[in-house]
């Protein structure tokens, strides 16, 4: 066992200013309490540090020799807890659904880290629902419509489903009409929300192919590379997509027919959220997707 920090910075204060009341006025605790600590560091070392007088504390050889090794030993450790402090006062712990992370996330790092190149981004990307507490995660994304009681919560934006394809390809649906689009052109089903055409269907009244013969994909990623290749029908989902169809290589087939699904909600530690950077983090997340 080490001796207890607290002793040891006793011991230096006390060697540094050769008195005992000196030393518990630096360190705001009682002379009894000072004496007390250098006791107990003397008996866990078997030596005496300190010859006591009138004139104040003075060290022994052995005193001397500890010094010598403590005080840089000491000022290391303040440097330490310094240097972990910044660093977490600048860092931003953020948990995100994967192919959220990838697709609106990952690609928008840049820009957040061209208007605030002081702050640090530490993304788990996870599809679980993680513990904010124990895993030390300052801000999540979650597509929710539930109250999480235990955590601060914020409205991050809506989520829109709607069919879209290449631009060739809506083209071509616009030349044939849906009716004949729905036996000739293959629909591209996310496995990830496999009743999102049923959903978007019964809102929107808009028909399905009768056979379901849908291509399967396991992820939205996946699901809007392979429409953005021109393979099919694909389910869009905002904002994963907003990148891809402001850029038109993804339209619209029924621009009014849209259908509103979970929206994505921020949530955080409730005491976290004074912390500068992340209220700077959450800010510029809502500022940058209502652009």
């Amino acid at each position: 066992m080490y001796p207890s920090t607290q002793n040891l910075a006793a011991f230096v204060a006390v060697a540094k200013l050769q008195k005992f009341k000196s030393a518990s006025r630096q360190l705001n605790l009682t002379e009894s309490a000072i004496s007390h600590q250098i006791s107990r560091l003397e008996d866990e070392l078997g030596v005496r540090l300190f010859e006591r007088s009138r004139k104040g504390a003075i060290l022994t050889r052995a005193g001397e020799m500890f010094y010598h090794h403590i005080d840089k030993a000491l000022l290391e450790i303040e440097m330490g807890v310094s240097t972990v402090k910044q660093r977490r006062s600048n860092l931003v712990s953020i948990s995100a659904p994967r192919t959220f992370a990838a697709m609106w996330l990952a690609p928008k790092i840049s820009d957040f880290s061209n208007r605030h190149p002081e702050l640090e981004l530490q993304i788990m990307a996870t599809d679980r629902i993680c513990d904010l507490h124990r895993e030390g995660i300052d801000v999540a994304f979650r597509a929710t419509r539930d109250t999480w009681g235990e955590y601060g919560q914020t409205h991050f934006c809506c989520q829109k489903i709607s069919p879209v394809a290449s631009p060739d390809l809506v083209k071509g649906i616009q030349e044939i009409g849906w009716a004949q689009a729905l036996d000739e052109i293959p629909f591209i089903l996310n496995e990830t929300h496999p009743d999102e055409w049923d959903i978007w269907a019964e809102i929107s009244g808009k028909k399905l192919p009768a056979n379901k013969g849908y291509k399967r994909l396991p992820s939205y990623d996946l699901v809007q590379a392979a429409a953005v290749g021109g393979f099919g029908i694909a389910m869009s989902r905002t904002p994963l997509d907003d990148d891809t169809r402001s850029e038109g290589r993804l339209v619209d087939i029924f621009p009014k027919h849209g259908v509103q699904t979970t929206p994505y909600d921020l949530i955080y530690i409730k005491d976290h959220r004074t912390r500068t950077a992340i209220k700077t983090f959450m800010d510029w997340a809502v500022g940058i997707v209502q652009e």
